[in-house]
């Protein structure tokens, strides 16, 4: 059986200390980040996921990337509710994010019972290959605009789902603590997902940096065959898809993936 079809030991490790295993998936922000700003609210069109700008700095470059993945995970979440009638009721949207972020079911394709040890198909679970295809559907024709840091330099397309699994941990936690409403137009079925302003609720380095990083370190273990596996099954997401697996584990220079993670 492949690696990845079930969880390794070492990933089970790993993905036990993550944010939204605790208690009703609570958030695990240090208190500096528990500072508000101005109580305003910012309203996400699903369909503005994909409108990030560009910037010419490395810092701005990072924020963007950050917003692109995490503007793709609010558009996944809300356009699943969107298309269920059960999720009308805000409770039940808090309900299934709970669920959702304990033991880290949301990263698991396979994930009947509550017994997790049997769980399988670890990093192909639906909101994180539609996270993970919204990377590739944005940067399809974009420039190259660097690497996250040193650290990330050479992390390629495993940095790309790492981030995907942090955005979809992140946007399930504010779902989970009410912290996110959604808005939905009688008329046309488009639902608006708002954020409140200030840094708890942010997508930013205090938030998704550790959590980033600890996904990375399974993520990057796994083999070439079983990281195919995961391109494989985001093609189905992708639009106009025309990746070949044959190489994307390879992270050499010469990869024909070089331009879909320019961003990473």
């Amino acid at each position: 059986m492949l690696e990845n079809s079930r969880h390794s030991s070492r990933a089970e490790m790993v993905l036990e200390g993550l944010p939204g295993d605790g208690p009703e998936g609570s958030d695990s922000q240090p208190e500096d980040s528990q500072q508000l700003e101005e109580e305003s609210d910012d309203e996400i069109p699903v369909q503005a996921a994909q409108e990030v700008c560009v910037g010419s700095s490395k810092p701005e470059k990072q924020k963007q990337l950050v917003l692109q993945f995490s503007a793709a995970a609010v558009a996944v979440i809300t356009t699943f509710f969107a298309n269920d009638i059960d999720f009308e009721d805000p409770s039940q949207c808090v309900k299934f994010a709970k669920v959702m972020l304990k033991k880290s079911r949301f990263l698991f394709s396979q994930n009947r019972g509550m017994d997790n040890k049997v769980w399988s198909g670890l990093w192909r679970a639906l909101f994180v290959l539609q996270t993970f295809a919204h990377h590739f559907n944005f940067i399809q024709g974009q420039v190259r605009v660097g690497n996250l840091d040193k650290e990330f330099k050479l992390a390629g397309p495993c940095m790309a789902l790492a981030l995907a699994c942090t955005v979809v941990c992140r946007m399930l936690m504010l779902v989970s603590n009410k912290h996110i409403t959604f808005k939905s137009s009688n008329s046309d079925n488009i639902w608006t997902t708002v954020i409140p302003k200030g840094n708890q609720y942010e997508f930013n380095e205090t938030i998704w940096g550790t959590s980033t990083r600890r996904y990375l370190d399974p993520i990057k273990e796994l083999t070439d065959e079983n990281f195919t596996l995961v391109v494989e099954d985001t093609q189905k997401y992708v639009k106009k898809a025309s990746l070949t697996v044959s190489s994307v584990g390879s992270g050499g220079e010469d990869s024909e993936y070089d331009d879909l993670f320019a961003f990473c």
